[in-house]
Formats: C-alpha cells, sequence, structure tokens
C-alpha cells in the first residue's frame, strides 16, 4: 500500500474566490448572505472581519481535487487535505472546510450553494496556522465519504471561517479572523493545496465458494 497524493487542480478558473465587502454595509445578514458578492481570481482566502469602519467583509474560497484516476473501489487509512499558509494571521475562529459544489469557472450565484450551516468535512485553528508551513486537515467521517463518492470524478471543496459558517455574529467581534493560503502552482507543486489518502489501496471482489457434492 502507499499514499496517493492529488494536487489541487491547476486551471485559473478552479481557484477563484468570493468575496462580499461593500463600504459602507455594516449589515451582517446581508453580507453573509452575499448580496453583491463578486469573484475574484487570486490567492485562497478566507475571511470573516470587520474593519474600523465597521463595514462587514465575507470570503470563500474553493478547490478541485481530479480524482478520475482512482478507482471507485479504492480504500485508505486516512484522508488529509494539507493547505500551505503563506502570510500573516490575525482574529480567531476556525478554518472549515465543506463539501464544495461550485461551478467552473465559479460563479456569483456559489455563494448561495455555500451558506448552510452543514457538509463541514473538517477544520482547523486559526491559531494553528504556522507561516510558510503545510495545515494539514484530517477528515472526518463525512469527509471519508465525501472522497468515497467522489473516487473516479471531481471532489470540490469550500475553505470558510466558522463565524460564516456558524452565522456567529456575536462571536465574530473585533477584527474576527482572516486566513490566508497559497493558490494552486502547476510549476511548484510542492507548494500547492493537495490531498493526500494514506495507505490507498484497491479492494479486491470477494470470491464465491462453491460446494460441490
Amino acid at each position: 500500500m502507499a499514499d496517493e497524493t492529488i494536487y489541487a487542480d491547476e486551471n485559473a478558473s478552479d481557484i477563484y474566490r468570493l468575496i462580499n465587502d461593500h463600504v459602507g454595509q455594516p449589515d451582517w445578514p446581508q453580507e453573509r448572505n452575499g448580496v453583491g458578492c463578486r469573484t475574484n481570481a487570486f490567492d485562497l482566502l478566507t475571511a470573516d472581519c470587520r474593519d474600523t469602519t465597521g463595514d462587514w467583509s465575507f470570503i470563500k474560497s474553493f478547490l478541485r481535487f481530479d480524482l478520475s484516476g482512482l478507482s471507485p473501489a479504492g480504500s485508505w487509512d486516512s484522508a488529509k487535505i494539507h493547505i500551505m499558509a503563506v502570510s500573516s494571521k490575525f482574529g480567531a475562529g476556525d478554518i472549515v472546510l465543506t463539501k464544495g459544489y461550485q461551478n467552473n469557472p465559479v460563479v456569483v450565484g456559489d455563494w448561495a450553494n455555500h451558506l448552510a450551516t452543514v457538509g463541514e468535512i473538517s477544520r482547523r485553528a486559526i491559531a494553528d496556522w504556522t507561516q510558510n508551513v503545510y495545515l494539514v486537515f484530517t477528515l472526518n467521517a463525512a469527509g471519508d465519504l465525501w472522497v468515497a463518492e467522489k473516487l473516479g470524478s471531481m471532489m470540490l471543496v469550500c475553505m470558510r471561517l466558522s463565524f460564516d459558517y456558524e452565522d456567529d455574529e456575536a462571536g465574530c467581534t473585533g477584527d474576527g479572523g482572516t486566513a490566508n493560503f497559497t493558490i494552486p502552482l502547476p510549476a511548484s507543486p510542492e507548494f500547492s493545496p493537495k490531498l493526500v489518502l494514506e495507505n490507498f489501496t484497491i479492494s479486491k471482489p470477494k470470491s464465491r465458494a462453491f460446494i460441490f457434492s
């Protein structure tokens, strides 16, 4: 058995993030609900924060992992998503990975597809983040099922901060939180987000037993 490592899709259309950060908009529900959000092709970033003028900012990011080369009969010991942190962090909260349902390329309508407080497959605290080191997200049982469902096809992931995911305006005080990561880099895969399936193996079909009299 060996580990299977799948780097995030390199297509620029797959690394879009959605931003909602209107000037003069202190309204949490409106900003969280994505009224007037826009796409932005840049590095991966999650943010739920409030600036000094009282304006809220929400940012969601998306990843795609091409599992088309893996057999649907595969099994593994542990599934982990590694994402490289590249800038300073601030604030509190958790980085939450959820099942993804985004289009390719990402469109503003995808915001509404990632509003619910469901679909969590892993999370890590912003406090755990070390700059220029992979932050490792071990997938939970729902995450393992998401991988299993997507073997042989494309697995989509959304990155959100916990204040957004949990709709926790009261908890998102002060700066809230923000996390910045590298985009998929085709020339430098050692820095790209990656999915690692530890001890991946192909399950063999059970043989039938015949009794001859």
